[in-house]
């Protein structure tokens, strides 16, 4: 999927875990921009860690 979307000229990551996701939005995030998890189960319990 990731391949897909930088192919179609946007720009997308995958971190396979919240440990690597959380310390690359702490580097890289900035005001304004829009992050999209992608998982199942009870991923969206991870979510208010990554703010």
């Amino acid at each position: 999927m990731v391949a897909s979307i930088n192919r179609s000229g946007s720009r997308a990551i995958y971190l396979p875990t919240f440990e690597q996701i959380r310390d690359y939005l702490g580097e890289n995030a900035s005001p304004g921009d829009i992050v999209i998890t992608l998982g199942s189960g009870d991923v969206y319990k991870q979510t208010e860690k990554l703010l």
